[in-house]
């Protein structure tokens, strides 16, 4: 009898670490570098060369080359090299050494994935509730974001990264809060939790470009495995954070486009702008250049006031790159003063004159 539930808890184990094995590798593809792939996780890790090149696609950083050959020794070094660099970031390595990897032990192997996983997915999530950023653990900042973002959706209670997912409909909320056009979760029922979950993870996969981790039928049991569901949550959270940071990027660019600046320098393009300032009246450059704009358009300012483009030698002018409908874009402080120009449209067409009755020039775009 007491054998019994020793057995059960073993076939319980085996099952979460073959959902895990199965989530983990595809988490390792999905930051691999094109050209290299992933396997069998326990296998094709043991020589450390996928694990280095795994370790510098996260951290931005460059690892020592692999050691070449394939004998055990070799295996050894290259697996030693990317356990220091994690202890160099700080990572706490318990009871996992290289020999372990080597030797393809499951569950160590999985022990040091899943330590990746927290290290470079999800230590650095956080909320922010009130006026005040609360210090929480990334675990407990990820489940209250979950909360927070599922909160007054019919049948969806997030305490969890367990039960509370397994009908799909959390997965369904967090997707429908940020792209309500994506699904209707009208339709969903609790009761259909294999639909929910396809659903979910087609629409994310498909629509969003999060790499589906989960299988439906992987969730939709009594007990989900908790490291496979935070792995797949993680994701969906640095998705949508990177959506947000684009919106705001988006609201920032436009209202600066809108006005000017305090400094009286207006602002335009994306991250690329190009800024220029004229003070004075000896023409010195002060500022600073970037790229283009995201319309081609370079921003130049003289005397706190905007043009666009570069600086034309023969007129004294400031002549800007093509915008969208083809034309060029010419001012000077915006006055009709003696040498500045003025600008005028007529007929589709620019005309630019200079003063008043020194040879006036015109020119048309279009």
């Amino acid at each position: 009898m007491s054998s019994r539930p020793c057995r059960w808890r073993r076939g319980v184990s085996d099952e979460r670490e073959a959902v895990q094995k199965k989530t983990f590798t595809k988490w390792v593809n999905s930051h691999l570098a094109q050209g290299s792939h992933l396997g069998d996780l326990y296998s094709d890790l043991r020589d450390g060369r996928l694990l280095l090149r795994l370790l510098e696609g996260l951290s931005g950083e460059t690892l020592p080359r692999p050691t070449r050959g394939r004998m055990r020794i070799h295996c050894l070094e290259n697996v030693e090299k990317a356990l220091r660099f994690l202890r160099q970031q700080r990572v706490h390595l318990e009871n996992v050494g290289s020999h372990d990897i080597v030797d393809g032990n499951p569950r160590l192997t999985l022990g040091l994935v899943w330590t990746i996983i927290l290290r470079f997915q999800i230590q650095d999530i956080s909320v922010e509730t009130g006026d005040t950023r609360e210090r929480k653990s990334a675990k407990d900042a990820l489940l209250a974001w979950c909360q927070m973002k599922t909160a007054g959706y019919p049948n969806v209670n997030v305490q969890n990264f367990t039960t509370s997912w397994r009908d799909g409909l959390a997965f369904c909320a967090l997707i429908h809060r940020h792209r309500p056009e994506l699904l209707d979760v009208g339709s969903l029922r609790g009761a259909n939790a294999l639909h929910n979950l396809q659903s979910a993870f087609a629409v994310a996969e498909r629509e969003l470009g999060v790499t589906r981790l989960l299988d439906p039928e992987d969730v939709a049991v009594e007990q989900p495995d908790e490291r496979s569901v935070l792995t797949y949550v993680a994701a969906l959270y640095h998705h949508f954070s990177r959506m947000k940071a684009l919106a705001v990027e988006g609201k920032r660019v436009g209202k600066v486009r809108g006005g000017q600046t305090d400094t009286g320098v207006d602002r335009g393009g994306d991250r690329r702008t190009q800024e220029w300032t004229e003070g004075g009246t000896d023409g010195r450059r002060s500022g600073q250049r970037g790229g283009q704009t995201d319309t081609g358009v370079d921003r130049w300012t003289r005397g706190g006031h905007r043009t666009g483009g570069h600086r034309d030698g023969h007129t004294g002018g400031w002549k800007g790159g093509q915008e969208e409908e083809g034309m060029d874009r010419w001012t000077v402080d915006g006055r009709m003063d003696d040498g500045q120009m003025d600008r005028r449209r007529t007929m589709g067409r620019w005309r630019w004159g200079v003063g008043t009755g020194q040879n006036p020039r015109e020119w048309a775009g279009g």
